[in-house]
């Protein structure tokens, strides 16, 4: 949504003679698309409740709403969110003229208030902050007790949310979550070198258009209408959903034990190079090698380089960067080969999406350690993971080479 359907609904904008030709019209697209979502998120909805949650009780992790929790869990819940959440929330009034910036793929309460002696209610966002606290609470049980019981962070601001506002009831709560357009527009910029292009667009990123508003579908016609209206959402931005979003979330429970659950690790095959302690220049001078990942330790090219690195009959390293990790152990290893006073040539690619920022730290990074540093071109972008390594031997130089 964040890329795809975001650059569809931009085509849909632009005049019927500026369109190029496409098969099917892109507000139809966007239609057709909105609805295969809502079927696979109603399939993954109905697994959730009739598959995973009785698997999970089976082995005695259970998920408790604020109806199923014991007098114990209820007070441990409330001073959790006493200490720990409540310090951590902000609320913003929807209303006509000052709607508030909702952040993009963060989660939020749209409430309702009613002031104690008045009709007129207020919709309120507070924000989930589930980025600081984690997704979930694991709740005390009974010494001995082999069972985990956990809490979504919603339902515990849920159950505790009304305390905070004093002289108000809260009448409706329900979570929602923008996704906003994440394409770079580099063609809306000014004119000048892809990289500068990129960095200015980045900013711009988490202020995107919306393009996809998910709320609870148990959430009033009329508090969703008010919504809409408030945001400038469109028909088109509306996904139905349930009561809690973000289930990736689930990828991270904090499960002590229940090892049985767990995957086991897959080890890497041996390098079939390095494997008997031959280095890796000198078996690639007997024969071309077949690195294969990830059954093979990547690793395997992480060690190569760095050995390079340090080899003091290596010249030049050449290298295309597409995805760069922040904590890059090749980068590093081309920062030590920098260190050793070895030429270092680095094409970056600044297009990767969603790793752009990383990309353009390491380029700069490595530019200052004094490597010789390209960034994207206009209409190119470079997927391939190319490497050449001169080394001198025997009085000639010989180039070994990867390709990825």
């Amino acid at each position: 949504y964040r890329v795809r359907v975001a650059s569809l609904r931009s085509l849909a904008k632009l005049k019927k003679l500026d369109r190029t030709a496409l098969e099917v019209p892109p507000g139809k697209r966007v239609d057709q698309i909105n609805k295969k979502a809502l079927a696979q998120q109603e399939r993954f909805g109905k697994l959730y409740r009739e598959e995973l949650l009785p698997a999970l009780a089976d082995q005695g992790i259970h998920f408790l709403t604020p109806q199923r929790l014991s007098k114990v869990q209820t007070a441990f819940v409330r001073s959790h969110f006493t200490r720990y959440v409540a310090p951590l929330l902000h609320t913003a009034t929807v209303r006509a003229g000052n709607a508030p910036f909702i952040e993009d793929r963060k989660l939020y309460f749209a409430c309702r208030l009613k002031p104690k002696g008045r009709s007129k209610e207020h919709l309120v966002l507070v924000n989930i902050p589930s980025d600081e606290l984690g997704r979930f609470i694991v709740l005390p049980t009974e010494k001995g007790s082999q069972r985990t019981d956990l809490m979504y962070l919603d339902d515990a601001i849920r159950l505790c949310l009304g305390d905070l506002f004093t002289g108000f009831k809260l009448t409706a709560c329900h979570a929602i979550k923008l996704s906003r357009d994440a394409e770079l527009h580099l063609d809306e910029e000014y004119l000048g070198n892809v990289k500068e292009k990129v960095r200015k667009s980045l900013r711009k990123r988490s202020m995107g258009v919306p393009a996809r508003f998910l709320y609870d579908r148990a959430m009033p016609d009329s508090m969703l209408r008010a919504l809409r209206d408030l945001l400038a959402l469109t028909k088109q931005d509306l996904v139905a959903g349930g009561r809690y979003h973000n289930f990736s979330d689930l990828l991270g429970l904090p499960l002590k034990g229940h090892r049985n659950l767990r995957d086991k690790p897959l080890v890497p095959i041996p390098d079939p190079v390095t494997h008997n302690g031959e280095s890796t220049f000198q078996a690639l001078r007997q024969k071309d090698v077949l690195w294969h990942f990830p059954y093979h330790d990547f690793g395997n090219v992480v060690r190569w380089l760095q050995r390079a690195a340090r080899d003091p009959h290596v010249r030049h390293i050449a290298i295309t960067l597409y995805r760069v990790a922040n904590g890059s152990e090749v980068c590093k290893a081309l920062l030590d080969a920098r260190a050793y006073g070895k030429r270092v040539t680095v094409f970056v690619e600044v297009q990767a999406r969603f790793d752009e920022r990383s990309n353009l730290y390491w380029g700069e990074t490595l530019e200052k350690a004094g490597a010789h540093v390209l960034y994207s071109y206009e209409n190119l972008k470079v997927h391939c993971k190319l490497c050449l390594i001169e080394r001198q031997e025997r009085g000639r130089l010989t180039r070994y080479a990867y390709l990825g």
